[in-house]
């Protein structure tokens, strides 16, 4: 026996394991959408198009159908390209649209751009000199050297203390006696023990460096993400089958408006050569479980009263009923007919590249 779904949701759910955009699919609605809007739509087209009958109705159906399908289309497409845009860029994808070397190491900048301002670059610069500084004087540097560095820069303790943090040093470490003192041993490095303060000036140096590099190249940057996500947008156009789906889509709702033009001027030819009462009408009703149709007729005081008319008259209005009822059955037949021709060339056009016509011979 196979291992598939037992239950009647089990198999639904798994009918819809190879579902991709949903423009194949015989599902109008897809669980991930709403039915709501789609009644919305549909609504729209039959106030828009005011359908007569029952085929008039049908045809607007399929048309909101496509609509809504186009508009499935729009919004995977929309997010299909912004999510590729916006995944993170490589220094090695950059590194061709520079013209200077950028190094792996300061990928970590690119995360920084928006924050790569001329106050934040001013206060990198001032903590870069100011590391500097007491790197040269680190042999004779005392407890109130670095009581001083809290007010004259800030940003260099914040960062000492940071790595403090890291470090897990103890509190008594953490003073500045103790930042001068402390002492440790670079894991893997077989090197003697070296200095914290020492060794985490100069990270914040080297810190201070790379962002100032950043921010003297940001123009240029920037203009290279630029390219690359333009490079990308391209190579999504390219790469998606959307065109081709935009002009399935196209063609079916051209075929679609052009069908039920057709019908209704069929319809108003009817009405003006007096086979159909142009007070008869059928009204269309979308609800929640699908669609209804009611033939309203008008009322007596427009229609001719049988008591006041003679039998031929009763006759010739019996015969003229009977004659529109004829009608209307094969105006019927024959639009019944050509949306199921239609349908079927339409699940022709969606299941197979291309197909060709067969010409008859007479």
């Amino acid at each position: 026996m196979g291992g598939g779904p037992a239950t009647a949701v089990g198999k639904t759910n798994s009918s819809r394991n190879a579902t991709k955009h949903g423009m194949y699919s015989p599902m109008v609605v897809l669980p991930n959408e709403s039915e709501f809007e789609f009644n919305a739509l549909k609504q729209e087209l039959i106030n828009e198009h005011s359908p007569v009958d029952t085929v008039q109705l049908m045809l607007v159906h399929d048309l909101a159908v496509l609509v809504w399908k186009k508009r499935r289309l729009e919004s995977l497409e929309s997010r299909m390209i912004s999510s590729r845009i916006a995944d993170p860029i490589s220094s090695e994808e950059l590194q061709d649209e520079l013209m200077f070397y950028f190094p792996k190491d300061r990928e970590w900048i690119l995360d920084l751009l928006c924050a790569l301002t001329e106050e934040f670059a001013g206060i990198h610069q001032h903590r870069r000199d100011y590391a500097e500084k007491m790197i040269r004087l680190f042999q004779i540097l005392r407890a109130g050297d670095l009581e001083r560095m809290k007010t004259d820069c800030p940003s260099l303790d914040e960062f000492i203390q940071n790595r403090a943090d890291y470090r897990m040093l103890s509190p008594h470490m953490r003073t500045s006696e103790g930042l001068i003192n402390t002492m440790f041993s670079l894991t893997g490095s077989g090197k003697d023990d070296q200095s914290f303060l020492l060794v985490e000036l100069y990270g914040a140096m080297d810190e201070s460096k790379q962002i100032l590099w950043g921010y003297e190249h940001l123009a240029e940057i920037q203009r290279g993400i630029e390219k690359i996500r333009d490079k990308r947008h391209m190579q999504m156009n390219y790469r998606s089958n959307t065109h081709r789906l935009y002009g399935e889509l196209g063609k079916s709702m051209a075929r679609t408006c052009s069908e039920l033009s057709r019908h209704q001027q069929i319809y108003q030819g009817l009405i003006s050569q007096g086979l159909i009462h142009p007070n008869q009408q059928i009204a269309a009703t979308v609800g929640g479980k699908g669609s209804s149709a009611l033939l309203q007729k008008c009322g007596s005081d427009e229609l001719p009263n049988s008591q006041q008319v003679s039998r031929s008259a009763q006759e010739r209005e019996e015969e003229r009923e009977a004659e529109q009822l004829k009608n209307l059955i094969k105006l019927n037949k024959n639009c019944e007919r050509a949306l199921h021709l239609e349908g079927l060339r339409n699940r022709r056009l969606f299941k197979m590249p291309q197909f060709t016509k067969r010409t008859r011979s007479h």
